[in-house]
């Protein structure tokens, strides 16, 4: 029996630094623009990532008519749903990126009142 090739996994092509000077919401870095990677593989897809927290985002691809900031943009989104998880009580995956991304990141912080958060 013959076996069928596998696909193989695009490989990097090029990748540099940027800085994501704003996140999602009202969540921002701490010390000014945080460094990512931009990554630009084979098959044509873009990615970013933060290697300080360990996050990555999802790969766009130009031929969908996404660039390099749908790529930060994306990553961004991660950044904020990481940094939601390291700071819930029941967060089980607590390691060292995760507080390194809590030492980089931060978020405006209210007073609750009848359980709602309200900024002053």
């Amino acid at each position: 029996m013959n076996a069928q090739p596998t696909p193989t996994e695009p490989t990097l092509s090029h990748a540099y630094s940027a800085l994501l000077p704003t996140l999602p919401g009202s969540w921002f870095p701490k010390r000014g623009p945080l460094v990512v990677t931009i990554k630009l593989w084979s098959d044509g897809t873009i990615s970013a990532e933060l290697p300080a927290a360990d996050i990555k985002g999802d790969r766009v691809s130009p031929r969908d008519g996404l660039t390099e900031c749908d790529a930060l943009s994306l990553l961004g989104k991660a950044i904020v749903e990481r940094a939601k998880q390291a700071e819930s009580k029941d967060f089980k995956g607590f390691r060292q990126p995760a507080a390194n991304l809590l030492a980089l990141i931060d978020r405006p912080r209210g007073v609750i009142i009848n359980g709602e958060e309200v900024f002053f």
